[in-house]
Order: C-alpha cells, then sequence, then structure tokens
C-alpha cells in the first residue's frame, strides 16, 4: 500500500478518537434520567407482533424486497433490505423457530436481487429495484442513475451505505443461518468481493462509470465504515472458504498487514457534538459484524475497544442496540440503569406513530433545551413524540424540529433492537 495511504490512515483514526475525548468532555447534553413516558401502554411482545405484521402486509415489494419508506423510495432500499435480514437472521438466532429459518431462507434471497443488475443479471450493487407495477411515485424521479422501463424501476449509484448493508445482512445471515444460508450466502460474498476488486476496490454503475461515493479500498478519502465494511466481507469469505487461500490471505492483509483494523477499530466519527447520525448507524452495523465473525481473540479486542469508545459516546441517547451488542461483549461495563434505559427506549415506541408529521418541540417545556448546538433538547425524546424517520437508530434523540409529513415508515428499528436484546442479553 502506499505510504501516504499508510500514514493518513494512522492519522484519520487518531483524529476520530480526539474527535471523540473531546465529545465525551464538552457535550451540552444530559445523563438520560428523566421518567418514561409511553404513550401506548402495551408490552414489547405486543408491540413485535404488531410491527412483525405489519411490516409483511405493507412494507415489501412482490419481490419480497423490504421497503422502508411508503411511497417507495429507491434511494435507500439497499441499506435497510440488507438490515432486514440481519433482523431476521438474529430473531432466528435467538427462537430457533422452524418458520423464523423459513422467513430468513425467503428474504435472503433479496440480497441477490439488490447485487444484480434486473436486465442483464450482472453482479451490480444497486441501490433500490422495484417492478414497475409496484410503483407508487410519479415518474420520472429526478435523482442521480434512476432508470425505468415497463418492466422494472431501479436505482444504480450505490455508495459505501449501499455496501454497508448489504455486508450486515450477508454477515448476520451467515452468523445464524444453516448450512443451506452459509453457502448461498458464500456465493452471493464472493460475487460482490470479486466485482469490488475487479472495479479497483470502487462501486461501478453499469455503463462502467464510477459512482459518486464508490472507494471501498485504502485511499486517502475511504471513511472508516467503508473500511470496516470491506474486513467484514473479507472475515466472511474467509470463514465460509477456508481452503480458499486468496479469500484467507485477504482479510490477514487487509486487517493486519494494511493496518486496517486500527481504522476500524475508530470507526464512529463524530466532530464535538455535531453528530452525524446517519453514520453512527453503519459504524454499529459494521461493528455488529465484524465483532460477530471475528474468531482471533488478538483481533477482536480492537473491535470491541471501538466498541466502547462509541459506546461510551452513544450510552445516554437511549439507543437500546448499542447498549445490548456492549453487553455481549463487556457484560461488566454495562449496569442495571444502563439495561433500564434500553428497555426504556422500547417502551417508548408506539406502534400508532409511524406516519412522519412536521414536528416542533422547541416550546415543549417538560424537557429543557440547550442553545449550544439547537436549540435541542438536553435529555432524550420518547421515540414516539420525536419527528419520524426511516430508522431512529440513526436519528438524534435531541433534535426539535424535522420530519417529512406523510411518510409512512416500518417498525424495522425496533424489532432489531428488541431481538439484539433478546439474543445478547436475556431481556
Amino acid at each position: 500500500m502506499h505510504p501516504i495511504v499508510y500514514f493518513t490512515d494512522w492519522v484519520k483514526a487518531g483524529t476520530i478518537a480526539f474527535g471523540l475525548t473531546t465529545t465525551y468532555v464538552f457535550q451540552p447534553f444530559e445523563d438520560f434520567s428523566r421518567d418514561a413516558r409511553i404513550l401506548q401502554d402495551i408490552t414489547l411482545e405486543q408491540k413485535v407482533v404488531i410491527f412483525e405484521d405489519d411490516l409483511l402486509k405493507n412494507h415489501l415489494t412482490s419481490e419480497d424486497i423490504f421497503v422502508y419508506e411508503r411511497p417507495i423510495n429507491t434511494g435507500d432500499m439497499c441499506i435497510w433490505n440488507g438490515v432486514h435480514v440481519g433482523y431476521r437472521a438474529i430473531r432466528y438466532g435467538y427462537t430457533h423457530d422452524l418458520e423464523d429459518l423459513v422467513k430468513l431462507k425467503r428474504f435472503m434471497f433479496t440480497l441477490e436481487k439488490l447485487q444484480t443488475h434486473p436486465i442483464t443479471g450482472e453482479t451490480i450493487l444497486l441501490r433500490g429495484r422495484v417492478k414497475r407495477a409496484d410503483w407508487n411515485r410519479n415518474m420520472p424521479l429526478g435523482y442521480r442513475n434512476f432508470y425505468y422501463n415497463d418492466e422494472w424501476v431501479w436505482q444504480e449509484d450505490a455508495s459505501g451505505d449501499q455496501f454497508c448493508g448489504q455486508v450486515f445482512g450477508l454477515a448476520m445471515a451467515w452468523k445464524y443461518g444453516d448450512q443451506e444460508v452459509k453457502d448461498f450466502v458464500g456465493i452471493l460474498a464472493r460475487d460482490l468481493y470479486l466485482y469490488t476488486k475487479t472495479n479497483g476496490f470502487h462501486l461501478k454503475n453499469s455503463d462502467g462509470t464510477q459512482t459518486k461515493f464508490s472507494c471501498q479500498g485504502p485511499s486517502v478519502t475511504s471513511s472508516p465504515m467503508s473500511i470496516t465494511s470491506y474486513l467484514v466481507l473479507t472475515k466472511l469469505l474467509a470463514l465460509q472458504y477456508p481452503n480458499d487461500l486468496e479469500v484467507r490471505d485477504e482479510y490477514y492483509t487487509w486487517a493486519i498487514k494494511w493496518n486496517q483494523i486500527h481504522v476500524a477499530a475508530h470507526n464512529v466519527a463524530v466532530f464535538l457534538w455535531k453528530m452525524k447520525y446517519s453514520g453512527i448507524n453503519q459504524a454499529h452495523l459494521m461493528i455488529t459484524a465484524i465483532t460477530e465473525l471475528e474468531t482471533n481473540p488478538k483481533y477482536l479486542k480492537h473491535y470491541v475497544y471501538g466498541l466502547r469508545r462509541g459506546w461510551k459516546l452513544l450510552k445516554d441517547h437511549g439507543f437500546s442496540n448499542w447498549t445490548y451488542l456492549m453487553y455481549k461483549n463487556c457484560p461488566k461495563k454495562i449496569t442495571v440503569k444502563d439495561l433500564a434505559i434500553a428497555k426504556k427506549t422500547l417502551d417508548e415506541f408506539s406502534t400508532d406513530k409511524k406516519v412522519a408529521t412536521n414536528i416542533d418541540l422547541t416550546t415543549d417545556t417538560t424537557i429543557r433545551h440547550t442553545k449550544w448546538d439547537g436549540p435541542k433538547g438536553v435529555q432524550p425524546y420518547p421515540v414516539w413524540q420525536r419527528p419520524a424517520g426511516d430508522y431512529i437508530w440513526q436519528r438524534n434523540p435531541y433534535e426539535l424540529i424535522g420530519g417529512d409529513a406523510g411518510n409512512e415508515y416500518s417498525g424495522l428499528d425496533f424489532l432489531i433492537a428488541y431481538y439484539m436484546g433478546k439474543l445478547y442479553v436475556a431481556l
């Protein structure tokens, strides 16, 4: 690897570490100490049934691809479809129920559809695709690399976000699926690996051009999340094909020889308290996947170090999924209060509050506000009271203004966090 890239990676990791440290000291928010505000006083198990039923009825295309938003938006289908497959895997990992295995096998084929061109059948990572008959927006949609014909609507120009979601789905399905699932995931992972490596560690469109945010390999501009994503993919291949010298050595070369494990351990990137919540969510997805797959204790401790740094930043935000993953890897660092906050957040989800409205909470006097970065609340707002969004674990819980009125979202965010709690904590 070029010496400049090697040096840049050390600087990148050090800068992120410095940013996290200063954020701990200067962030304007308080410990999560407020009483619970429960709009819908039903059990978590009842919410699971309601959210699951709604997801299956209203948030799937005719190809079974998960639709995170209605009206359908193809822009981020690949990310959230990968999270949906990950949810199916985690759920089966906990229940070991035959019906959940059947659903995991049913939905793992959607990963193939989102890395296959609908016309040519060639390997390509898509942002999203639907059959023309499923499409419920006016044509055309003014966005990059959006295409349609009489049968299909699809969007190219995939970025590291889509790569992250796809790899998360592959990793979790491999971790918790049976041998049939592992073998199928191995084929998809190899195709994605060869496609990306052949293109010089870049994502490309069907016309051969690089996508706007294409780089998935070591470079000055590579994001820590993209680096972690590629480590997850190569580790999965090494586990699935232990006798394949190329894939067996690829992970070691990336992680150790090229020192990318150092960058990956610092993949939670912020600047003071100005959180980039979408990036934080992707960091969580990848740190979950790599800690699930890594079998070498020496390497695992690097990733767990990154997990601990990220959780320290977010532990008072009510991000249940971070707390549950921390409990799995560092149970002695998690207190009864931490688990209570995680459950409180799940309790505050409402199955009746999934349609976005324009929210303005600046006049709400029940939670004190800060003007350091805002205005924002100094305590996280209840999930049902915040501006609705596609995935609550990437949204700022202190935001007072926002929300696109009229969009309808699924309960996938609740479902995956709930089953992470069941699997990792015995919630």
